[in-house]
């Protein structure tokens, strides 16, 4: 694993591998600094990522249902357990919206295939 680190403002090295042990709690400085780490990796990574198996049912109705609202993410940017809690909030998003939701059977194809090609912890 390659380590990444950012020069802050305050002259202060931060490294990626660090996160872990910072008091990470809303409000304090280390939450917002990691909050935006997070966002920017996200978006610089993840991002319109080439999908797995592009042509399969599921990842045309990945593509269909949720690039109408934001780019696609690569599955393998997140956890099986982080792509259920982000589906999840997905579909409180679409309500909000007004976007028709997902239908039962919609959602547990997308999840099914997130969650196959997933990141793996190891």
């Amino acid at each position: 694993m390659s380590v990444v680190s950012f020069q802050l403002s305050v002259k202060k090295t931060l490294d990626i591998r660090q996160l872990g042990t910072w008091n990470l709690k809303p409000g304090t400085s280390s939450w917002f600094v990691s909050l935006l780490l997070f966002l920017v990796i996200l978006g610089s990574i993840g991002c319109n990522a080439s999908l797995p198996e592009p042509e399969s049912p599921a990842a045309q109705l990945y593509r269909e249902r949720c690039a109408q609202c934001h780019r696609l993410y690569g599955p393998s940017l997140l956890t099986a357990e982080m792509w259920t809690f982000m589906v999840s909030r997905m579909e409180q998003e679409m309500l909000r919206r007004g976007v028709p939701p997902l239908k039962v059977e919609e959602k547990q194809t997308i999840l099914e295939y997130l969650q196959k090609y997933s990141n793996k912890p190891s």
